[in-house]
């Protein structure tokens, strides 16, 4: 009897019936790990090629990052890209992100706080001469170092596929001070007059960014998403401030989204450009197509 009782379990199991033991299902975890991997055609940070790209289309990134989040809302993750050196020299031309903060959503509601430091390892730097702050600019003999790396808090808010962020520095912007924009003065014209005239003082501490987006599903897989937003440098009058836009359309294929986007801004490509020292000149914040693939697992 004890053998039929048992088979009779099995084959009630098989067939579906219920089952006390089975229908108790395992707790929910209160820890998630995610990974992320992206390949771009250019690394685009607030509307500025990263890589080298702006004016030109094929500035590829390789991008990738993993996060850790909590059921009471606390985060904390880690981003990575390559980044060119011909705008980050002095270092290893790789750009690591790490952020935390606390994040919930109520219904349709959404509120995101943190922080976010940006690190270049190798400890990348601005090296170069100060240069003298009247037309013609020449060289005083002096010498200055500025590392590039950036820390910033952060505060963003949502609404069903509607998103606005706020974010300001406690650094010097990327390492942008007096010193560095008397070296990388407007190409070829009297760019330090200029920079004396609108009332620069040094540092960019306190440079702020906001962002508006919007991520909106019009079929199956298929998302229409885009991004307008501001950033703002202190101290420099208004010629480093610029505004930036971005419009494209993603698949979701398999978990793995494929994405083309149109981004641009109207940032003064006297002063948002690089140069390779062999003369080729990049303007960085050219509209232009990005073209990327990514998966979440």
């Amino acid at each position: 009897m004890m053998k039929k009782a048992v088979l009779a379990s099995a084959v009630a199991t098989l067939l579906g019936a219920p089952v006390s033991v089975l229908a108790q299902s395992a707790p929910a975890s209160e820890h998630t790990l995610t990974g992320n991997i992206t390949i771009a055609t250019d690394y685009r940070f607030r509307g500025i090629s990263q890589t080298f790209g702006g004016s030109n289309f094929w500035a590829p990134a390789i991008q990738g990052g993993v996060d850790y989040s909590h059921s009471s809302g606390f985060y904390v993750g880690n981003w990575n890209s390559n980044v060119s050196g011909n705008q980050y020299p002095n270092g290893s031309s790789i750009e690591m992100d790490f952020y935390g903060g606390w994040k919930k959503t109520w219904d349709d509601w959404g509120l995101d706080v943190g922080t976010i430091y940006y690190y270049y390892p190798n400890n990348a730097k601005f090296i170069g001469e100060v240069y003298t702050s009247t037309f013609p600019a020449t060289p005083t003999g002096q010498t200055f170092s500025k590392t590039i790396n950036n820390w910033e808090a952060y505060i963003g808010a949502s609404w069903k596929f509607l998103s606005l962020k706020y974010f300001y520095s406690f650094t010097n912007y990327f390492g942008l001070s007096s010193n560095v924009a008397s070296a990388y003065f407007e190409r070829g014209s009297s760019d330090v007059t200029l920079q004396t005239a609108s009332g620069r003082t040094g540092g960019t501490k306190g440079t702020q960014y906001l962002t508006a987006a919007f991520t909106y599903e019009v079929m199956p897989k298929v998302n229409v998403f885009g991004s307008v937003g501001y950033t703002w440098i202190p101290k420099y009058g208004s010629q480093l401030n610029y505004l930036d836009y971005k419009l494209g359309v993603s698949y979701d294929w398999d978990g793995w989204v494929l994405s083309l986007a149109g981004v641009g801004t109207n940032a003064d490509k006297d002063w948002w450009y690089a140069s390779n020292g062999e003369g080729k000149i990049r303007d960085l914040g050219q509209f232009n197509a990005v073209l990327s693939v990514s998966k979440t697992f």
